[in-house]
Order: C-alpha cells, then sequence, then structure tokens
C-alpha cells in the first residue's frame, strides 16, 4: 500500500474508501455517465486476451493457435473490434452476431459459425457475406471446411456433466 492506494490488480484501485479504474474514480465516472453504468477497461481486455493466446499457445506448441470468443457474450461492436485487433477471431451463431463480427472487421477466416439449428437462408447469408469464401469455393472448385463441436457420451463419468448424454 502506497500512499493510500491499494492495488487490487493491473485495472483496479482503492483510494479513500472509492474504487479506481484505470486511475479513474468511479464517482468521477458516476457523475459524468449516472447509473447504472457498466466500465470495460480497454486495457484489460487487451492483456487479458494477450494471456489466453500466451497460455493456449503453450499448451498447443504443435501449430498455430487463434482465440475465438463467443460473439454472444458481448454484442459491443467496440468491444469486439478490440478482440479483432487482438488477432482473435469471433465464434458466432446468429445472423446479427455475423453482422457484429463484420462490422468489427474480423478476418473472415476467423469467423466460425457454430450451433444447430442452421436454416438455409442463415448458411446462405453468411457465405454471401463472407463473400471471399464462395469465391474461393469457385475459384478452387472445392468445398467449405466446417468446424464442428461434438457431444461425445462419455460412459466413465461419475456425476452428470452437460457433456454427457445421461
Amino acid at each position: 500500500m502506497a500512499n493510500g492506494i491499494v492495488r487490487i490488480d493491473e485495472c483496479l484501485s482503492k483510494r479513500d474508501g472509492h474504487l479506481w479504474i484505470e486511475e479513474v474514480d468511479k464517482m468521477d465516472i458516476v457523475a459524468r455517465h449516472g447509473t447504472p453504468v457498466f466500465v470495460i477497461s480497454e486495457n484489460q481486455l487487451r492483456r487479458n486476451v494477450r494471456r489466453f493466446q500466451k497460455s493456449f499457445q503453450a499448451g498447443w506448441p504443435d501449430g498455430p493457435v487463434k482465440i475465438l470468443p463467443a460473439a454472444k457474450a458481448n454484442w459491443i461492436t467496440a468491444i469486439q473490434m478490440i478482440l479483432a485487433q487482438e488477432g482473435c477471431g469471433c465464434d458466432i451463431f446468429s445472423e446479427g452476431e455475423l453482422a457484429v463480427a463484420l462490422k468489427a472487421g474480423f478476418p473472415h477466416d476467423l469467423i466460425s459459425i457454430n450451433g444447430v439449428p442452421k436454416f438455409k437462408y442463415h448458411v446462405y447469408n453468411a457465405i454471401k457475406k463472407v463473400d471471399f469464401i464462395e469465391q474461393a469455393m469457385r475459384d478452387l472448385n472445392t468445398t467449405v471446411y466446417v468446424r464442428l463441436r461434438l457431444k461425445p457420451l462419455l460412459s466413465n463419468f461419475v456425476r452428470h456433466s452437460d457433456f454427457s448424454a445421461e
């Protein structure tokens, strides 16, 4: 504790009974924006993404690793833009999430469409909007590669898990 400052982490501290976020008193934020107010630290978000990337890459030395956070976790375009700038991809489900991912500037080859059901118009729309896939399919006379999420039957679990069919 230096000068009455208690560091909570890289982003948060406590001074004179007030919470400080990235060196800004939360009371100043409330005075300026009112309540409720949601504050997201760009610096902390970037630090977290870099830590995730570094940790996952260390655990998988056999090739490149890309982090693809789910767009459904936060639809705020500014947040998604930061993730794109940090080299992440984007995991999407809906047409709205696809729109956010495209607006945020994610590389098209790092936008992963997940989940079921997928209606024909949604698949066509995703391929149409991610136009380089459609062009590459024609140019190379090939198919689109699809990432699958599998829910395996793991019969040796003793306790119930959402990954178990029991």
